[in-house]
């Protein structure tokens, strides 16, 4: 009767632990597929006196498309690789302009200091966050056009 009892309360006590284990796993994990599956999109622009900074959020899937715009805007054709790259003070290859640079997939932060770069250097980053923003924009109203035509197939599904 003794241990029937201890097994009992044994029972009770990983119950206790493993059922908030569980759950905590659970809301880990969907926060985690969520933020890596988002479709979001998020870029921001700070301009002061000292530094010109943005910082963009975006679909994983894009860093191609991101990259081949930065590559035809700003010239980083020398960075082949631009799913993790943190660069203090990254000079172009023509050498007008230095930036912090910090890249991975869903995640761009680019910053400008103001006194060490041209006023040049500071106006073409700041046409390339309106650039960034006309090609996620761009590119989302392209996906867009289709979505009606893929939902009235599936109207018509159970009818066939």
């Amino acid at each position: 009767m003794k241990t029937e009892n201890i097994n009992q309360t044994n029972r009770r006590r990983w119950l206790f632990v493993l059922i908030p284990f569980i759950f905590i796993i659970i809301a880990s994990s969907a926060v985690y597929l969520r933020e890596y599956y988002s479709q979001d999109i998020n870029i921001s622009v700070n301009d002061d006196n000292d530094e010109f900074q943005i910082v963009a959020k975006y679909p994983r899937n894009k860093i191609g498309t991101l990259y081949h715009y930065l590559a035809l805007q700003i010239n980083i054709s020398d960075l082949k690789d631009f799913n993790s790259v943190v660069i203090k003070k990254y000079q172009m290859p023509d050498e007008k302009m230095t930036i912090y640079l910090k890249s991975k997939p869903g995640y761009l932060k680019i910053v400008l200091d103001k006194h060490q770069n041209s006023k040049e250097a500071y106006l073409k980053l700041k046409n390339l966050s309106e650039g960034i923003k006309r090609v996620f924009i761009a590119e989302q109203q392209a996906s867009l056009r289709f979505e009606p035509v893929f939902y009235g197939l599936f109207f018509f599904l159970p009818f066939i």
